[in-house]
């Protein structure tokens, strides 16, 4: 113990001769961005004027690390320094003279982005949000609205159906609710009706057992949406996998959202009264009409 003492006491005494060394350096320079411009730190002599000593306070490879980060997050899209294992998503400024650490916003986006890809989100939807959802009539106003007010209310077992025809925002709509309630911490993923179904059959044509990992993944989730239902070519086999998924979810007591350009009668007959039986339990409707806003950027 007293030798560890020892070399703590060493390292203290050499660390507080650096610092004035440092500090005397800094004076002779005459402002921190000549003092940086010595070291080659160009960026961070950018950054503005810099209280000497909180500049002193940091040692030289810690300057250098601050000037890489500078360099890597010029023209950055979001992501370069993910696999840095300090100030994740942040970047060295100066405020009111003291270094700062600062959230990136471009780390903020690529973070988000990432998410909702991990969890099945599509490219082409992954700026689809609450707020840019333009209503084209009344009726997409006010649905706008009980999909807003089902993101604020206390997160439980009561899901969504989202019906209405094609290019009527059903899909932006479902995936801006998973949007904002992840930034609840609430897990959610998403699948398309058609895609789900080709990913089990491809599992279960290897044997492997992940066709039934894969569904439980599904059913456990915290809120699962399910786009497109109804658009599948239905068979007894489409009809029993859906089942399984449904009635998983529905025993669980966990929220479903759900899409279809289908009527009702329609889904009853293409999947099934049992399945559409529990959705109707388990979600409330919105109904969206409107033509098919793809037509109007013609």
């Amino acid at each position: 113990m007293e030798l560890e003492a020892g070399f703590l006491q060493e390292f203290l005494e050499k660390r507080k001769i650096r610092l004035t060394e440092r500090r005397e350096k800094i004076l002779q320079a005459g402002n921190s961005g000549t003092f940086l411009s010595t070291l080659n730190l160009k960026k961070l002599s950018d950054l503005g004027a810099w209280d000497a000593e909180d500049l002193a306070s940091y040692e030289e490879d810690q300057l250098q690390y601050m000037e890489r980060r500078l360099t890597l997050c010029q023209g950055c899209p979001g992501g370069r320094c993910e696999g840095d294992p300090w100030n994740l998503g942040e970047y060295p400024a100066i405020e009111e003279g003291k270094l700062i650490w600062k959230l990136c916003f471009q780390w903020e986006r690529y973070a988000l982005e990432k998410n909702l890809m991990t969890h099945g989100v599509p490219n082409r939807f992954l700026n689809a949000s609450l707020e840019n959802y333009y209503p084209q009539n009344v009726n997409q106003r006010m649905e706008l609205e009980q999909c807003s007010q089902y993101c604020e209310q206390p997160f439980g077992s009561n899901g969504l159906m989202l019906i209405g025809p094609v290019g009527t925002g059903k899909t932006h709509l479902a995936i801006a609710i998973a949007r904002k309630l992840m930034k609840k911490q609430i897990g959610y993923y998403y699948v398309n009706m058609p895609k789900l179904l080709a990913q089990i059959r491809s599992a279960m044509g290897s044997n492997s057992g992940e066709s039934q990992d894969f569904l439980k993944e599904l059913i456990s989730v915290n809120l699962l949406i399910i786009d497109d239902i109804g658009a599948e070519r239905i068979t007894d086999w489409v009809r029993e996998q859906f089942y399984l998924l449904i009635n998983g979810r529905y025993e669980a007591a966990l929220p479903t959202i759900v899409t279809t350009n289908e009527s009702m009668e329609e889904l009853e007959e293409r999947i099934g009264h049992r399945v559409i039986s529990r959705l109707i339990e388990m979600c409330r409707g919105i109904v969206l009409d409107g033509p098919d806003y793809r037509w109007t950027k013609l």
